[in-house]
């Protein structure tokens, strides 16, 4: 496994943490950085729905979630940016669900230098209305 894989599974991992945990503080820091820039696309219509600004804002996005909501990367992530470059830049595919509800999505991430998540765009799948 390359470095930029290593470096994005393991932010991913603590991403689905601070999700699965529905925003806890230290869990969310942990996985983002302090001026993460985070933003959402509606599964039911194209383009951004919400933008989050900084660790804070993003937390109390998650804290939204309903308490049996569940998340999970499908795959492997694909690096996007150069070997040995910085920032890495990857795409994963998750899976999210809620009780019966289940729908996927794509993240698209760029990680700080040590580790943490600086931007992420939340991309579900459309759902069929």
């Amino acid at each position: 496994m390359s470095f930029e894989l290593t470096r994005v599974s393991q932010a991913l991992a603590h991403w689905i943490e601070a999700l699965n945990s529905r925003g806890d503080d230290a869990i969310t820091q942990r996985a983002l950085t302090d001026d993460v820039a985070l933003t959402r696309h509606s599964g039911l219509q194209k383009g951004v729905t919400e933008r989050f600004e900084g660790v804070d804002a993003a937390a109390r996005w998650l804290r939204r979630s309903p308490p049996d909501t569940l998340f999970s990367v499908v795959g492997t992530p694909e690096i996007l940016s150069a070997p040995g470059r910085m920032p890495i830049e990857a795409e994963a595919r998750y899976r999210v669900q809620v009780g019966e509800f289940v729908n996927q999505g794509t993240w698209r991430v760029t990680l700080a230098e040590d580790g943490r998540i600086a931007a992420l765009e939340h991309m579900p799948d459309f759902l069929a209305t």
